[in-house]
């Protein structure tokens, strides 16, 4: 969970009362006595800045922050933005069972898609969607983004989370399988899990210099590292707590300039024009090694241009949606 406290954004009509004053990314405590802390540094934290608004990030609709209200100014706001669906069973029935209570305390409660609404946040709560967006300032095709040739080595990039419930597996057994069948590629795999080691041991030692994993090190980097590379893997497993869900990385690479080999959720063919943006497969090592065979070819979304594909997904710059979703119910908080 992550907590923002914001009070002047520039560039907006409002910016003499909204600023971006401090943020917490990551409210997640691995014990109580570190929750007990990172409660005191919110509370610290607002109590210094006195903040017009607090925005907070979670997978569920309750938590602990509404509570401290109190401890706030009577003038604060308080938001709610949920990203995603649950990650796993648990949390999700938790969250479920909880559905009559979630959001209550905040002033306004955000979701990406209305299937998260549904699912989480009852009646008698302000509520609106956020689409997701990408940073514009970083995601964009430059003149250093490689293109593809047939007969060249295909060069893939995955990024994000490496826990297990990802199920990163099948992707990594549709690589293995597209290079048993003699396609020349190689694949970088970056982020951080709980399933990472075990990932890394189910690479065949033949193949230990293709499939090739690394740290996170910064959106700044990342963006600079997805215009090296041909094809951007955005794998999603294909089960109902992600489909509805739009995946930032998908955006991202398609607005870097890359195709994208991506799995058939919904929230993937949201963004992704196929025999332009990219290839679809479904969940399955086979399917997935097809669809990298295909690649290879350098046919369809792989010879359209870098910025053919951005185009595609213009519409989910973050800036344009700031301006449309959430600078103007931030101006109505603060104006009521």
């Amino acid at each position: 969970m992550g907590v923002g406290i914001l009070g002047p954004v520039p560039d907006h009509p409002e910016a003499d009362r909204l600023t971006a004053l401090g943020s917490f990314p990551s409210f997640r405590p691995s014990s109580p006595w570190s929750l007990v802390t990172r409660l005191r540094a919110f509370h610290a934290a607002v109590r210094d800045f006195q903040p017009d608004l607090v925005h907070v990030r979670s997978h569920l609709g309750g938590g602990l922050l509404p509570g401290l209200r109190r401890l706030l100014s009577p003038r604060t706001k308080m938001i709610l933005d949920i990203r995603t669906m649950a990650p796993n069973t648990h949390k999700h029935r938790l969250a479920r069972a909880l559905r009559s209570v979630n959001g209550k305390g905040y002033d306004h409660v955000f979701a990406l898609n209305q299937p998260i609404l549904d699912a989480y946040i009852g009646s008698g709560v302000e509520t609106s969607l956020l689409p997701l967006g990408f940073d514009d300032g970083l995601f964009r095709p430059g003149m250093d983004n490689v293109q593809y040739e047939p007969g060249c080595r295909l060069r893939c990039i995955y990024y994000g989370s490496m826990n297990g419930v990802r199920g990163l597996e099948t992707l990594l057994q549709g690589l293995v399988r597209a290079l048993q069948a003699g396609v020349d590629l190689e694949a970088n795999l970056v982020g951080e899990g709980d399933d990472k080691q075990r990932l890394v041991s189910l690479v065949p030692p033949a193949y230990a210099d293709r499939i090739r994993f690394h740290p996170f090190s910064g959106q700044q980097a990342l963006a600079a590292t997805l215009r090296e590379h041909h094809l951007g893997l955005a794998y999603v497993p294909q089960q109902p707590v992600f489909d509805p869900n739009l995946p930032l990385k998908t955006v991202e690479m398609l607005a870097s300039g890359l195709p994208v080999l991506a799995t058939r959720t919904r929230g993937n063919r949201q963004v992704v024009q196929e025999g332009v943006g990219g290839i679809f497969v479904e969940d399955d090592p086979q399917v997935i090694c097809e669809g990298l065979i295909q690649a290879a070819r350098g046919a369809g979304a792989m010879a359209a241009q870098p910025h053919e594909r951005a185009s595609t997904v213009r519409d989910y710059a973050w800036s344009g949606l700031a301006k449309a979703y959430l600078f103007p119910i931030y101006a109505a908080l603060l104006n009521d």
